[in-house]
C-alpha cells in the first residue's frame, strides 16, 4: 500500500476532474507534503477533520485561476517497488525551476530548493510541475 502515491494520485484526479476539494486519509507524511504543497501554492489549504466513523482526513482545497489549475503535472518519484535517493549534489530541478521536488531526508520531508540550502540528499517522492500560477 503506498500511501504518498495514493495521495498524489487523489490531488491529480481531483485536479482532472475540476473538484473544488479533494478528501484524503491523514498520515503524518501525508499531512507534512500537503502542508509543503499549501507553502508552495499547489494547493489553497489543507484542513484537518474526523469523519462519521472516527477516521481522521484531510480536506484539500483545490488552487485554480479561472479554470486551469495549479498543477500541470503531478508523479511520484520513488516507489515502493524502486527507491530513489539522491545525495545534495544529485538532486534533481523540475523544469528549470518551474516546478518542485518533495524529498524526505533525515530532518524531515521538504522541497529541493530547502534541502539543497541545508545540505542533505534523501529519497526523492513525488515531482510537481507548476501550472496557472
Amino acid at each position: 500500500m503506498d500511501r504518498v502515491g495514493n495521495f498524489l494520485t487523489s490531488i491529480r484526479n481531483a485536479y482532472l476532474a475540476h473538484k473544488d476539494e479533494a478528501l484524503v486519509p491523514r498520515t503524518n507524511q501525508t499531512l507534512e507534503i500537503a502542508k509543503i504543497l499549501v507553502k508552495e501554492k499547489y494547493l489553497a489549504n489543507v484542513t484537518e477533520e474526523t469523519t462519521d466513523t472516527g477516521r481522521k482526513v484531510l480536506r484539500l482545497t483545490l488552487r485554480y485561476d479561472k479554470r486551469d489549475a495549479a498543477v500541470l503535472r503531478i508523479r511520484r518519484v520513488s516507489k515502493p517497488g524502486r527507491r530513489l535517493y539522491a545525495p545534495v549534489a544529485n538532486l534533481p530541478r523540475p523544469k528549470a525551476g518551474f516546478g518542485t521536488m518533495i524529498i524526505s531526508t533525515s530532518q524531515g520531508i521538504m522541497t529541493d530548493r530547502d534541502a539543497r540550502a541545508k545540505g542533505v540528499g534523501g529519497e526523492v517522492m513525488a515531482e510537481l510541475i507548476r501550472g496557472a500560477y
